[in-house]
């Protein structure tokens, strides 16, 4: 099981590469799947990786990643043609790519109008279908996006040599699917004068510089970047008929009207948003009716 071996690699301690360069490295040489490296990052690290699974080696060497944009890396797995290859990229691009797909939320799911024209362009090959089964999963989820770095997060560097410890702190918040999730909350928080940053890294090195070259790793941590936090309360699950063309990495779009009785009621600019898919799972069953189920995902409001 290669996903279950341990990962030890030295050599960039005094080989300074760039932490995509580590990723496709680790990946050859401990899960051997293809995979796709579509992003770089910058600057070159000097840093160890001790006993990890390669996957939590991954994890480890992304969160430290940086590049240009607002970088959140990410590892993960699609189907591309008939094969499923690994890919690297990064969240703000892939966020930023136009709808792939529109879903739409109609007030019958059958013998309506409106649910007919849509499957008559569905079945016509349109990349637009309804939904038939919506579920939201969102919540005010403050308390868990907070103390996973949604407001700040820091960088704490312990010189076990010299005995010194240096802190930097980053507030910057970058979101690229609507607008900053709980303002207020937020603002609190930075003002906290006791508050600690909710997300740290402890970075230990050893100080003498005559020997140990320094880990070069705050600048790209502290860089502003998406936070991952961003995504966790605002959640989608949605079931469709197969629309095999939609992956993970993928945007789609919502069409979602207000939730009242007026039969002119407009969308909801809530729903009605591009989404990202954060998951896909595809099925046929033995009837040959294929159906897609869907987790979305928005850093932001709107």
């Amino acid at each position: 099981n290669n996903a279950a071996q341990k990962v030890t690699e030295w050599k960039y301690k005094h080989n300074p590469d760039t932490l995509t360069t580590m990723i496709k490295f680790i990946n050859d040489k401990y899960l051997k799947g293809e995979l796709d490296v579509n992003v770089s990052s910058f600057p070159a690290v000097n840093i160890d990786i001790v006993n990890q699974t390669p996957l939590q080696a991954i994890s480890f060497l992304l969160e430290r990643a940086s590049g240009s944009g607002e970088n959140l890396f990410v590892y993960y797995q699609k189907f591309i043609g008939s094969s499923p290859r690994f890919q690297l990229d990064e969240v703000s691009r892939l966020a930023r790519q136009g709808p792939k797909f529109l879903f739409h939320m109609t007030e019958q799911n059958i013998s309506t109008p409106e649910a007919h024209v849509i499957d008559e362009i569905y079945v016509g090959g349109g990349n637009e279908c309804r939904i038939l089964q919506f579920h939201q999963d969102s919540a005010f989820n403050a308390h868990d996006i907070i103390q996973q770095g949604y407001a700040s997060k820091e960088y704490i560097e312990i010189d076990f040599v010299n005995k010194i410890t240096k802190i930097d702190r980053d507030q910057e918040q970058n979101v690229v699917m609507g607008s900053k999730q709980m303002p207020e909350v937020v603002e609190a928080v930075k003002n906290h004068a006791a508050q600690r940053a909710t997300r740290a890294i402890y970075e230990t090195h050893n100080g003498d510089e005559t020997y140990f070259r320094p880990p070069n790793i705050k600048d790209a941590y502290l860089k502003p970047k998406v936070p991952a936090s961003g995504f966790l309360s605002k959640r989608i699950t949605l079931s469709a008929f197969g629309c095999f063309n939609v992956h993970a990495g993928d945007v789609v779009l919502l069409n979602y009207k207000i939730n009242e009785a007026d039969p002119g009621r407009g969308v909801d600019s809530e729903y009605s948003s591009p989404h990202f898919v954060i998951a896909a799972k595809h099925s046929v069953n033995t009837n040959g009716e294929c159906y897609s189920q869907f987790e979305l995902a928005k850093d932001g409001e709107g």
